[in-house]
């Protein structure tokens, strides 16, 4: 089996926040000091039949704002094209009220009565937020203070670290000679077997612009017809130093698309809430078809829901009291039921991509060679009209502060490799 280490670094304070729950009894649930983590911890809370009332900060800036859901794993979302109440469905069962960040002395507009309420910190400054409570008349006993979101990471990654074998760190050429050797054994495969595939977003433009690898990027990304996709996470077997990694061949994995690994490395991802391990890998996207008919913008609000549905399968899996149904199968069919061949509009259905697009069929009608770091890979015979269409202008160099890489460390595994 593909192997993966994880840990979602939100189950140890989600345990802490309904042990005080459990313990106090209370008329409000407060947060002091709005941080990134309240918004998935609100979410949490809302499944198990609690809320939190509002957030308090003393930061004049902030009050009155609304506390935008932000699950961060693997992407950031954005709700604008998904209706809050769906979401709350979807993670409660019930609507509920959105999150308000409030002035201190604003709560006593939810009751007189300071000692009925819970309070929970998570900051580096706690213990003055604690001070201040008390000052206010709050009940000691009902301030609870708890680790701060980078001594929670810290700790999960020391674990993830931990379970993991003997192993040394790459260089950055090693990684991406790694990730090459994958490539080859990749394409090999699909040449011998008939199967569609293209390079896809910044691998293709590094073919398009530099021959290789656009300088400062550090993964390769692959476009497949559903159909040929299909095929190859079933029929193919590597000979123990490759391996597809899909939800099929590890529960434990939790994007909705397949990525080809090197079992003998090992690739660390700073998620959010959670972190993982497994080995280094290009990713695999399968192109699925849109509907006639329907616009773009519906299209895309539809999907963005399965997806959210997939990831809070993940991100509630152990920290929620009630398990969430599995339908991670009926997701992927509903993504897939146009499939590539029968239509005549295309696109990425199984996650969200940072540029969402739609193209016509067309552009990948056929294939031509370009050339990537010394050898030939397919590419979509209209790559040009594809690039444009997801980039605009990709032979213009984005300003530097946008020439980002992910980052992520990769290992050689030393032990029997």
């Amino acid at each position: 089996m593909a192997e993966i280490i994880s840990a979602n670094y939100y189950q140890a304070i989600m345990k802490r926040i309904r042990q005080a729950i459990a313990e106090n009894a209370f008329e409000h649930i407060m947060w002091f000091g709005d941080c990134h983590m309240v918004s998935l911890i609100y979410d949490y809370l809302a499944a198990d039949g609690h809320l939190i009332t509002a957030v308090i900060d003393n930061d004049p800036s902030k009050q009155g704002q609304v506390i935008e859901r932000n699950w961060c794993m693997p992407f950031t979302f954005g709700y604008t094209k998904t209706d809050k109440e769906q979401v709350d469905l979807l993670v409660a069962g019930r609507t509920f009220p959105s999150l308000r960040i409030i002035a201190p002395g604003r709560i006593f507009h939810y009751t007189q009565n300071i000692r009925q309420i819970l309070f929970f910190t998570s900051s580096y400054r706690s213990h003055e937020m604690r001070r201040q409570l008390l000052s206010m008349g709050a009940d000691p006993c009902k301030i609870i203070e708890l680790p701060t979101e980078q001594e929670l990471w810290e700790d999960a990654c020391r674990h993830v670290h931990s379970l993991t074998e003997s192993k040394r760190q790459m260089e950055p050429a090693e990684h991406k000679e790694t990730l090459l050797s994958i490539l080859a054994e990749f394409a090999g495969y699909c040449e011998a077997n008939h199967l569609r595939y293209y390079l896809a977003y910044g691998t293709l433009i590094g073919a398009v612009r530099h021959k290789g690898f656009i300088p400062w990027d550090d993964d390769i990304d692959i476009l497949m017809p559903a159909e040929d996709y299909g095929k190859f996470i079933r029929q193919y077997r590597g000979n123990g130093k490759y391996e597809v990694l899909d939800y099929t061949t590890n529960d434990d994995y939790f994007f909705p698309f397949a990525k080809l690994t090197d079992n003998g490395t090992y690739l660390h991802h700073f998620g959010c809430p959670i972190t993982w391990m497994q080995g280094t890998y290009i990713d695999l996207f399968p192109m699925s078809g849109f509907e006639n008919g329907i616009c773009f913008e519906e299209q895309w609000k539809h999907h963005t829901l399965l997806d959210v549905k997939w990831y809070w399968y993940y991100l509630s899996k152990g920290i929620t009291s009630h398990a969430v149904k599995d339908c991670r199968s009926e997701i992927l069919m509903e993504k897939h039921k146009i499939g590539f061949d029968h239509a005549d509009y295309v696109g990425v259905l199984t996650t969200i991509p940072a540029k969402p697009w739609m193209l016509r069929k067309e552009i990948f009608a056929d294939v031509c060679k370009l050339p990537f770091e010394g050898r030939l890979y397919n590419a979509p015979v209209d790559y040009d009209r594809y690039l444009r269409g997801v980039y605009g202008d990709y032979m213009k160099l984005p300003p530097e502060e946008e020439q980002r890489i992910h980052g992520f460390p990769s290992y050689r595994r030393m032990t029997g490799k």
